[in-house]
């Protein structure tokens, strides 16, 4: 339960408020979503994987968007490093899928922002619905 409600605070501060009270929102989560992983809190690996890819992914967005583009760069590689994890046929099916999730949030995140309406972006909505599965 703390762990939905951070996700989704940290997504709506990176995605409503300004950069800084974005970026210090998403670090939050991200230090709860490792400490989850080292202290081997139960919680499923896939959607560990998942979280930590998106939250990498918002921050890149954030640092591109503010003109960091050498911090953007090793959030991307993190983001890319965690989705490897995850399970794939193959290395192009891992690319396509990455490119595609990308571009989700993309597209999502501008609807939400007030560009369209207002709803959560698909790939939280499917992680919600993983980690109710998971519990």
């Amino acid at each position: 339960m703390y762990a939905d409600n951070l996700a989704h605070y940290s997504f709506l501060q990176y995605n409503q408020a300004g950069p800084d009270q974005g970026r210090t929102a998403l670090l939050q989560y991200l230090s709860f979503l490792q400490r989850i992983k080292n202290e081997y809190i139960r919680y499923s690996a896939r959607i560990l994987h998942m979280d930590f890819v998106l939250t990498y992914l918002h921050l890149y967005r954030l640092e591109s968007t503010v003109g960091n583009s050498a911090v953007a760069a090793g959030y991307m590689n993190d983001a890319q490093r965690d989705w490897s994890a995850l399970t794939w046929k193959n290395e192009d099916a891992a690319i396509a899928a990455f490119k595609k999730l990308n571009q989700s949030l993309s597209s999502s995140e501008a609807r939400f922002s007030g560009k369209g309406a207002l709803s959560a972006p698909a790939a939280h909505r499917k992680t919600d619905k993983a980690r109710a599965k998971a519990r």
